[in-house]
């Protein structure tokens, strides 16, 4: 079945595919494979918030210094998922995601045996790079392999890679780094991706549709001119900079009061609310709209910052604040990808690409402005600041509504 990711009915004189005459309400098996290529990058991505201070000390540099390496991950991610992905887009998608996987895989072996700053930051560039490439790609290969009326269930279950990576893999990744050194950890990385590889290269993805009419790079841009999709990228960057400037040092904010173990258990309360969000958030949009699920959701972050300080002082406070974090931040996540999809039907991959490379903006920002404000203010202070900048994200949101899309 060829695959079309334009999220609009065919073009007039085009006859629609068997699969758009009648759409099956089950999704193809294939889509939820996808998610294990998303769990890869989700793992990557996340996983160094909780082996950081371990990371920084057999380094021999500062906690600001090594949080660095999130943000060379995430810079890439930004710059590379348009670039790399008009550069590769002459490449069969079903092909190009394996060799990106395995590229992937090999840049997480170098990770893993690092042993000055210098080389694990080359890791970790290579495989932001990968990410940028095979994360997007996921999602446009699952909404062609899906009916249109189901391509919101397939960005769900390919989201659903990204926020099990928070439950199983930055919790497991943390326990093996604390317990066999963080080297490990970038071991069960690389073994993550090659596992996705393997198991979609078994699963025999069909072949896409002509890469002759695959956007370049101009064109991948073109929605930015668009004032309404750069009104409606602008809340996502300050809420990622926000959620990254206090998740990258997480794990040292928790350190004042629980052990590692407890960490690891911590983060993945973080990860069950993210996977419960993710898959709600979807259908509160579908009730709500758009643009409320977000607003509600920057609301209740900026609150449950500005309060962890003391609402976190037992385990299970902890775990709530986290919970609660983590479903907020991944509840918003479908509304603002079907926001944009609406906003620009016929160019829903390229704003889907550009959603995640601003994603990655906030991110590197995050990680980069922490280690920043570590420097100049206390620990203590840094989740009020993420608090502060997830506010002005509901300031923009609601001041931008009535332009960017009906509230």
């Amino acid at each position: 079945m060829p695959l079309d990711p334009r999220p609009s009915s065919a073009p007039p004189g085009v006859p629609p595919s068997p699969a758009r005459e009648a759409p099956s309400q089950r999704l193809d098996f294939r889509i939820w494979l996808l998610a294990l290529a998303t769990f890869a990058m989700g793992t990557a991505t996340l996983v160094v918030a909780g082996i950081l201070p371990a990371l920084a000390a057999d380094l021999g540099v500062s906690v600001a210094a090594a949080g660095q390496v999130v943000t060379a991950f995430a810079i890439t991610f930004a710059i590379g998922s348009p670039i790399l992905a008009a550069l590769t887009g002459h490449l069969p998608r079903e092909r190009l995601i394996l060799r990106v996987l395995c590229v992937f895989t090999l840049a997480n072996v170098l990770c893993a045996v690092a042993m000055r700053y210098d080389m694990l930051l080359l890791g970790r560039v290579v495989a932001g790079g990968c990410a940028g490439i095979c994360t997007p790609l996921a999602y446009v290969l699952a909404t062609g392999l899906a009916s249109p009326q189901r391509r919101g269930a397939a960005l769900a279950a390919v989201a659903i890679g990204t926020t099990s990576a928070m439950v199983f893999g930055v919790p497991l990744g943390t326990w093996i780094g604390h317990h066999f050194g963080w080297h490990a950890t970038f071991w069960l990385v690389a073994a993550t991706g090659a596992a996705a590889a393997i198991v979609l290269w078994a699963a025999r993805l069909p072949v896409a549709a002509d890469a002759g009419s695959i956007p370049g790079i101009a064109a991948r841009f073109a929605p930015m001119g668009d004032r309404r999709v750069l009104i409606a990228l602008l809340p996502p960057v300050l809420w990622c900079t926000a959620a990254y400037l206090f998740y990258t040092y997480v794990a040292l904010f928790l350190g004042r009061r629980f052990a590692p173990t407890e960490i690891a258990f911590l983060l993945l309360f973080f990860g069950l609310g993210g996977v419960t969000g993710s898959q709600i958030g979807g259908r509160i949009a579908d009730r709500f709209g758009d643009l409320l699920p977000i607003a509600v959701c920057l609301a209740a972050s900026t609150v449950n910052l500005g309060l962890i300080e003391f609402t976190s002082r037992s385990f299970w406070g902890g775990a709530a604040v986290l919970f609660v974090w983590g479903f907020c931040g991944w509840a918003s996540w479908t509304p603002q990808q079907t926001r944009l999809i609406a906003l620009a039907p016929a160019n829903a991959p390229i704003v889907l690409s550009l959603n995640n490379a601003t994603v990655y903006v906030g991110t590197a920002a995050g990680a980069a402005g922490g280690a920043v404000f570590l420097s100049l203010a206390p620990l203590a202070a840094l989740p009020l600041a993420a608090a502060a900048i997830y506010a002005v994200a509901l300031i923009v949101l609601l001041a931008t509504r009535r332009i960017s899309q009906p509230f």
